[in-house]
C-alpha cells in the first residue's frame, strides 16, 4: 500500500431536480462553488490509507486523465505547468 494524501472536500449547493437528473449540471455547479472559493477548506488524512468507500479523484491513476472535460480543459495538455493543487476556472457558457 502506497502513502497518499487523501483530502475531502464537503460542498453544499440548493436543492434542484435539475443538478438531480443532469450529472453536467450538478458537475457545473460544483465547479462553480469550488472556483468561487479563495480557500478549499477540507479534512486531510495522510499515510498508508485503507481504500476509501467515496467515490475517489485521483490524477495518476485515472485512465480517463488525458481526455477533455465539459469545460474543455485537458490534463495531459497542461500537466508540466500544474504545481500543486490546480482548479480551472469556472466560465459559464450557458
Amino acid at each position: 500500500m502506497a502513502k497518499v494524501i487523501r483530502a475531502t472536500i464537503e460542498i453544499e449547493v440548493p436543492y434542484s431536480n435539475e443538478f438531480m437528473n443532469y450529472g453536467d449540471k450538478f458537475d457545473k455547479e460544483l465547479r462553480r462553488v469550488i472556483d468561487a472559493t479563495p480557500y478549499l477548506n477540507c479534512k486531510v488524512e495522510a499515510g498508508e490509507l485503507e481504500p476509501s468507500r467515496n467515490a475517489t479523484i485521483r490524477l495518476d491513476e485515472d485512465k480517463f486523465s488525458d481526455r477533455a472535460r465539459p469545460d474543455g480543459f485537458i490534463f495531459n495538455e497542461r500537466k508540466e505547468e500544474m504545481k500543486g493543487m490546480y482548479i480551472p476556472e469556472y466560465k459559464d457558457e450557458t
